[in-house]
């Protein structure tokens, strides 16, 4: 008896219900959150119910999280049952969320906003779990945001951008299958972006809108991978900063450069890269 209360009193210690290398890293990939139904036992409820009632006694532990529901699953019912797991997770000293937002508009809603009750986060990666989903206005309110990775929002193809002009402390954005029609002009306001990825976009970017490239004064890594390009931006030759270049998976530079005997013009952005430390090619057409 004596042992079993000696234990009991361990665990309720205030520095071991907060400590991070016990409850630091919490993944829900693996629970089916869906509130119960005629047809469902609710024991999938229970245990969202579990590990909301788990994250109010050891959230100022918790420093990172991948927190997925998956399109398969039933989902409805979820909102109601989000409520006790966001409002667990407010406040935390989470640092870092890995998040896929379900399709439908609802729950997308309960999961963002728990963004700005998250005071410590720093980096985010969200995933859009159907298209056409809009970027967060919340993301604004994250002044503390230094990475950020953006997948399949439609608000990257032609909707507003204004979320970003509040990430003032941002310094890596990647942004991937948002089918990107033109570098939009509040990047420039990221005074301390370093790190800039525009990955899988299908089409084309609108040749002006590489003007803005010299604008981004504290780029050094620079990812422009399957965003079919025909050429290197002429722009590129002002980034005489960055030390980090990728181009891969742009297999008509290196082909439509051969076929046109051009191959000096495709490529002429590099002789400028003094700096240049790293540089990809992969799946761009080029012999070596």
């Amino acid at each position: 008896m004596e042992f079993t209360s000696c234990c009991k009193a361990l665990w309720l210690r205030e520095d071991v219900l907060a400590s991070p290398k016990l409850w630091g890293y919490l993944d829900l990939r693996a629970y089916q959150c869906t509130a119960p139904s005629a047809s469902q036992s609710g024991t999938s409820y229970s245990k969202l119910l579990s590990v909301a009632a788990w994250l109010s006694r050891h959230h100022r532990g918790l420093h990172e999280c991948d927190l997925f529901w998956w399109s398969s699953w039933d989902l409805s019912g979820l909102p109601a049952s989000l409520r006790p797991l966001t409002d667990a997770m407010a406040g935390s000293a989470l640092t870092t969320l890995r998040v896929l937002l379900p399709g439908e508009d609802v729950l997308s809603e309960e999961l963002v906003q728990l963004l700005p009750r998250l005071p410590a986060l720093s980096h985010l990666r969200m995933k859009a779990g159907q298209w056409q989903q809009p970027l967060p206005f919340q993301l604004s309110e994250l002044c503390g945001l230094r990475t950020l990775y953006v997948s399949y929002f439609a608000a990257f193809g032609g909707g507003s951008w204004a979320p970003l002009l509040g990430l003032t402390a941002l310094t890596k954005l990647h942004m991937e299958g948002c089918q990107l029609k033109q570098l939009p002009g509040e990047l420039t306001a990221l005074e301390g972006l370093a790190w800039l990825g525009i990955v899988d976009n299908e089409a084309p970017l609108d040749e002006a809108s590489w003007e803005l490239l010299p604008r981004l004064k504290a780029l050094t890594a620079l990812k422009l991978q399957g965003c079919s390009l025909s050429a290197l931006p002429p722009q590129l030759s002002a980034l005489t900063q960055l030390a980090y270049l990728s181009v891969s998976g742009n297999g008509d530079v290196g082909y439509k450069a051969d076929k046109s005997n051009s191959s000096h013009e495709a490529w002429a952005p590099l002789q400028h890269l003094t700096a240049l430390t790293k540089l990809k090619l992969d799946s761009c057409g080029v012999g070596l």
